[in-house]
């Protein structure tokens, strides 16, 4: 069983199915911010997001099980623990009191791709050794601030509409934010007993400014590695 899960695990069509399924749970994720889809397609949405759920039990499974008899092997990797963890943070029921921590926990599945492309693996584990240093890390910010932006759609869409009422509306909040513009009016917008709006700003500053000082990190040691080459 351990050599059969170990050829899965490692085989790139398996790799390339899960992400495509994480893409296109990234795209369902946005329509369903679509009140008009939302209505007509909820039956749709809800199964195609829980065979999603099914299958990415299934890929834990099948990594895990590549790892037996020694499955702590498997924690040794940081990215396994990342995945694993939103995997388990996923499977949150979206009932009552739980409905909104559960669809903004479903949102982490696209962080996903951070783990599943080994080039952007590959990125985070050096940014100033990969190629295509800037495209690259447009791309992740691209991944964060969609994130983000699904995200608070689903925290204060419906108590702020205008600025988090639609995912046009969200990604642009987002881009304020992220320039440092109308932060005041955006913190203003969120009542005095909101813990999970409150909670968003500050964890939405600490994962950009995380990025953007390896980021400038990166960009130094590229720059340097480049004059040390040109001397």
């Amino acid at each position: 069983m351990a050599t059969w899960c170990q050829r899965i695990a490692a085989s790139d069509g398996f790799r390339n199915f899960i992400l495509a399924l994480i893409v296109l749970n990234a795209v369902l994720l946005g329509l369903e911010t679509n009140t008009a889809l939302l209505e007509h397609f909820s039956e749709a949405f809800f199964l195609a997001f829980a065979v999603s759920q099914g299958i990415f039990i299934v890929e834990m499974a099948i990594r895990f099980g590549a790892h037996a008899p020694r499955f702590s092997e498997f924690f040794k990797d940081p990215w396994n623990t990342f995945d694993l963890t939103i995997v388990i943070v996923s499977l949150i029921p979206a009932v009552g009191g739980f409905a909104v921590v559960a669809r903004v926990a479903r949102v982490l599945r696209v962080a996903r791709l951070l783990s599943t492309s080994a080039a952007m693996r590959t990125f985070l584990e050096g940014m100033g050794r990969s190629t295509g240093l800037f495209l690259r890390a447009s791309a992740l910010l691209a991944i964060l601030g969609y994130i983000f932006a699904i995200a608070g759609y689903h925290l204060f869409g419906e108590t702020t509409p205008a600025s988090w009422g639609t995912l046009g509306a969200s990604l642009r909040s987002v881009f304020l934010l992220a320039l440092l513009q109308q932060v005041p009016y955006f913190l203003a917008e969120v009542g005095p007993g909101d813990t999970l709006g409150h909670l968003f700003f500050p964890i939405f500053y600490l994962v950009f400014l995380t990025v953007g000082s390896n980021l400038i990190g990166a960009v130094t040691e590229l720059h340097r590695q480049s004059r040390g080459q040109g001397e």
